[in-house]
C-alpha cells in the first residue's frame, strides 16, 4: 500500500492518501499475465500533429486521466497478500481477489487502452494505418 501525503500552502499536512498497489514485479509472464503493452507514439508524430496545429491555428489541450488503471474489468482473477495492517487475526494465510484492475499490475496498461479504444471507436473514430 503507498501512502502520501497531501500538504497544505504552508507545508503542513492537510490529509493523508493511501492506494493499493499490487506487486506486479512478481507475475510471470505466461502464466500470470499474457499480452501485456503500454501503447507508445513515436517523437516524429507527435512533431508532425504539432506542426499541423501550428500551421491551422487550433488549440491542443491535454489530459490527465488521474484513476486510469483502477477503472477496467479485468480478463484474469488477480489474486494478492493482504495488505500490511489489514490481516484479521486468524486469517493470514487469506488472500484477496481483486475484481477490477490494480496499479502495479502488469495488464493494467492494456486493459485502459482497450476500454479508451472502444470509447473512442463507439464515437465514430477510426484507427488509420
Amino acid at each position: 500500500m503507498g501512502i502520501q501525503e497531501k500538504l497544505r500552502s504552508d507545508g503542513t499536512i492537510e490529509m493523508y492518501k493511501a492506494r493499493l498497489i499490487a506487486n506486479g514485479y512478481t507475475q510471470k509472464e505466461g502464466e500470470d499475465c499474457f499480452d501485456t503493452y503500454s501503447p507508445v507514439t513515436h517523437l516524429t508524430i507527435i512533431r508532425v500533429l504539432l506542426s499541423l496545429v501550428a500551421s491551422h491555428g487550433l488549440h491542443v489541450q491535454q489530459m490527465d486521466v488521474k484513476t486510469t488503471f483502477l477503472n477496467e474489468e479485468l480478463e484474469k482473477e488477480i489474486y494478492m497478500d493482504q495488505p500490511d495492517g489489514f490481516v484479521a487475526n486468524g486469517q493470514e494465510r487469506k488472500v484477496c481477489k481483486s475484481s477490477k484492475s490494480l496499479y502495479g499490475i502488469k495488464q493494467a496498461p492494456k486493459q485502459w487502452y482497450e476500454k479508451f479504444h472502444r470509447a473512442l471507436t463507439l464515437a465514430n473514430f477510426v484507427v488509420m494505418s
